[in-house]
């Protein structure tokens, strides 16, 4: 769905939100494995929804929830390599359904500080915007890097 005029914003003032501040705050608390939330502009201008991007350590995810390391992510993880994925069953040798479970989690945090009463109306997003997931990755420190496996 297309933003609606009157609701668009930039990276920088999307990072000044407080919604967006308090939302990122609950994440990095809420799941230690997430090192940093962003978004990119192309997304803020094409969709209704912001989808955040999950900056993550992959051994401390693999750790947490007891996962094995999907080959290619822990290569790339090991070479210093750039990866990224959609979905966390990318980095891990787990059904979708386990992995699915998490990224529900993330979704769930998003819409309960999104719906909270305790969030005043001016705060929040502007209108028809929400958060929504978006790519998972880790990038260490080689940032046009691309995996070749």
């Amino acid at each position: 769905m297309a933003v609606e005029r009157g609701s668009e914003y930039t990276v920088d003032e999307l990072y000044d939100n407080y919604e967006f501040k308090v939302v990122k705050r609950a994440i990095l608390r809420e799941f230690p494995w997430i090192k940093n939330v962003s978004v990119t502009q192309d997304n803020l201008d094409r969709y209704s929804s912001i989808f955040l991007d999950f900056e993550i350590d992959l051994p401390q995810l693999l750790q947490t929830y007891d996962w094995p390391a999907y080959d290619g992510a822990q290569r790339a993880w090991d070479k210093g390599h750039y990866f990224h994925a959609m979905y966390l069953t990318l980095f891990a040798e787990v059904p979708y359904e386990e992995s699915k479970d998490v990224s529900h989690e993330i979704e769930a945090l998003c819409k309960s500080i999104h719906n909270s009463p305790a969030l005043p109306q001016d705060l929040r997003l502007k209108k028809g915007r929400r958060f929504a997931i978006g790519d998972f990755y880790f990038n260490k420190g080689n940032p046009e890097w691309y995996l070749a496996i």
